[in-house]
């Protein structure tokens, strides 16, 4: 009989390696998902069941028919009503697991419920490719060594005759925090692996799609009054990091989607037959925007959102997709980037994927140019004719005539005279107008669309600008994160001297003051998150070489012939090579100490063979425990009736099943030992 304590625990780690796969497919939602929270429940149940041994009260063959009608059932599913087959090998995994929970009697059918819990593990990447899996992955890693280390001494308990110990054995501290190091060094060279054997990045291979962020305010057409819904919503839609340092203008606006006709409420494109125009990443977009000074790099990592369009950092000097982690250009989700004329950038990538992509950005620069291409007369677009917005228009631009002077005006009479808000009343039939005239107050909307309108009353071509503005640093992963609470629209006016400009007419408005440990929790998660994509999802060969490329770079030895020659060192691998190391010496230790522990009339005889060997005489491969104790007394005279005394002792209780006393075991073995190591070395 197992003792309780032994047996406690294994069943908690049977269920543990089970529940973490289940619940990771539960997690990714779904049909699957919820087949997957129905077989939480069910395992659970089987907790209680096995206790009281009720699924045993069940003959085998039953439970085999169970599951050859589930296979059938699931065929004609699969089959006649298109579900996926991938899906429907996961509920079958998940029921046959159910089923091996129920009536599990024999060693056999227990190992079997660890298969199957890592196929389900490995079946869960098809479902979710989240930072859960990596928590979850490294919980069962070490649950599930932990959980095979105390399989197997179980069964070695169950199989073997018992040695009798004065005090029945336990699963001592020192060999579960063995157990427990061991597992910790699977973990490590696991990632150890992970990141020296080649790959292409898992992203590759994945079939799977995550959910599109549903965005508000980003689709091809828009109402006026959505954007200040998402106000205050902290989700990060898009990470970037600057290689090649910040630029100097702070204000980001990061530009998405923009409009030409305003039907009095909702704004939308009309230019349908000029939409896709190829565009070569090498091909500087300054004819567009203008700018001036050297571009620098950003790295971009956007969310999987519900449009085509991809946010680039007004002005964009060039644009390229992948990044030197995520390479885009080959494989299933390679993609090209098209310019459309609005100057919006879409990709042909599935939407509902998440993208890196770079961008080269320089200062905006607003002086005259020798050649400016003219602007579409669409931008001139006017639906509001009452005279009272023409009056006010000519209020507000008062005597300016050139394009930037106007702007300049439109925009400091508007941060003058209106109030930023996102709590509004329900709007009449003309929104501008009740803005104006009514309210007097608007979130980012309201002031865009009002200066659009505005400059085109006063001849200036304009179009009102969707996307993000600003966003937070996160300083644990040191890049700078865009959320949907940063959405916002602005003003694009064309100076024909210039070209494109822009312009923001919304006053500043204040937000409420986050939480700091909120905030910095916040910002933790999506820091993984963000190490989750770069270093798992999509970590491919390339990325690797980057990484042993540094690897290489830190342990290098410095150049001779330049001793100012400056090498950065990466801490980081570093520290987590000194990691490993360390965990590898505490394992080796605990494994060592362990041994006297587990079996000490095996560690005896151990510790007499190894005496034995320094003094000259060596165990034979052939040689059984005693005719190697018979052969050693023969050449030792002096310790013969000690010996032979072991001897008796050793195979009675290894072999013949009887009670031994371990004080006499240590006293004769202790005695044997003392003995041969007084001897000279060799002497034997």
């Amino acid at each position: 009989m197992i003792q309780p304590n032994l047996e406690r625990i294994f069943d908690w780690v049977l269920y543990t390696i089970v529940l973490l796969p289940v619940a990771l497919i539960a997690a990714g939602g779904g049909m699957i998902g919820g087949i997957a929270a129905a077989s939480f429940v069910a395992i659970v149940a089987s907790w209680f069941t096995h206790k009281r041994k009720l699924g045993h009260q069940i003959k085998q063959k039953t439970w085999d028919i169970l599951v050859a009608s589930y296979v059938v059932v699931t065929v004609i599913i699969v089959f006649a009503f298109d579900f996926a087959i991938l899906d429907g090998a996961i509920q079958l995994l998940l029921v046959l697991t159910c089923v091996r929970l129920f009536s599990r009697l024999s060693m056999r059918e227990e190992f079997q419920i660890f298969i199957l819990s890592f196929i389900l593990l490995a079946a869960a990447t098809t479902i979710i490719e989240d930072l859960l899996y990596g928590v979850v992955f490294g919980l069962y890693v070490l649950a599930g060594t932990f959980g095979l280390a105390v399989f197997h001494l179980r069964n070695e308990l169950m199989e073997r005759p018992r040695l009798a110990f004065r005090s029945p054995p336990r699963l001592e501290r020192p060999y579960a925090v063995v157990l427990i190091g061991t597992s910790g060094i699977v973990l490590a060279t696991s990632l150890l692996l992970f990141f020296v054997f080649p790959r292409v990045g898992l992203g590759f291979f994945a079939p799977q799609s995550r959910d599109g962020m549903s965005m508000v305010g980003f689709s091809e057409s828009v109402e006026l009054g959505g954007h200040g819904l998402v106000r205050d919503n902290p989700q990060v839609v898009l990470r970037v990091e600057f290689p090649e340092g910040r630029p100097s203008f702070s204000q980001y606006h990061w530009r998405m989607l923009s409009f030409d006709h305003y039907d009095g409420r909702s704004w939308t494109q009309t230019l349908q037959d000029e939409r896709k125009h190829p565009l070569h990443w090498r091909r500087p977009l300054d004819d567009i925007y203008p700018q001036k000074g050297e571009p620098k790099l950003l790295q971009m990592y956007m969310e999987p959102l519900d449009t085509a369009l991809l946010p680039t950092l007004f002005p964009t000097h060039s644009i390229k997709l992948g990044t030197p982690n995520i390479t885009m250009p080959i494989g299933p989700r390679s993609g090209r980037l098209t310019m459309d004329a609005y100057s919006d950038i879409r990709h042909s990538v599935p939407s509902n994927l998440g993208i890196p992509y770079m961008i080269w950005v320089a200062e905006p620069d607003d002086s005259p140019r020798e050649k400016v291409e003219a602007a579409n007369p669409a931008f001139l677009q006017q639906p509001i004719e009452s005279q009272r917005f023409a009056d006010l228009t000519r209020q507000a631009v008062s005597n300016a005539t050139l394009p930037k002077e106007i702007a300049r005006n439109i925009e400091e009479f508007l941060e003058s005279n209106y109030t930023y808000t996102t709590d509004l009343p329900e709007v009449g039939e003309s929104p501008v107008e009740d803005f104006l005239f009514t309210t007097r107050r608007g979130h980012c909307e309201y002031f865009a669309t009002t200066a659009t309108l505005m400059l085109r009353q006063a001849g200036v071509h304009a179009r009102i600008v969707n996307g993000f503005y600003g966003g937070q640093w996160n300083n644990v992963g040191d890049y700078w994160a865009v959320r949907q609470g940063d959405a916002h629209s602005w003003v694009e006016y064309f100076d024909p001297s210039v070209g494109w400009l822009k312009l923001d007419p919304t006053p500043p408005s204040s937000m409420p003051q986050a939480n700091a440990l909120l905030d910095t929790l916040r910002k933790t998660m999506d820091a993984s998150r963000l190490a989750w994509t770069k270093w798992v999802i999509e970590y491919d060969l390339s990325a690797q070489i980057d990484v042993l490329r540094s690897a290489a770079d830190t342990f290098a030895p410095k150049p001779s012939n330049d001793r100012d020659a400056k090498r950065e060192i990466n801490w980081t691998i570093i520290l987590g090579s000194l990691g490993v190391v360390l965990v590898g010496a505490g394992g080796f230790a605990l494994w060592k100490r362990r041994k006297t522990r587990l079996d000490p009339l095996q560690s005896a005889f151990m510790a007499i063979e190894a005496a034995a060997k320094r003094a000259g005489l060596n165990r034979r491969i052939d040689e059984g425990p005693s005719e190697f104790l018979e052969r050693l007394a023969s050449k030792s005279p002096k310790i013969s009736a000690p010996l032979r005394k072991f001897s008796g002792l050793y195979l009675g209780a290894r072999y013949g099943n009887l009670d031994v006393d371990l004080n006499e075991i240590q006293i004769v073995s202790e005695h044997i030992i003392k003995y041969l190591k007084s001897l000279k070395k060799d002497s034997l």
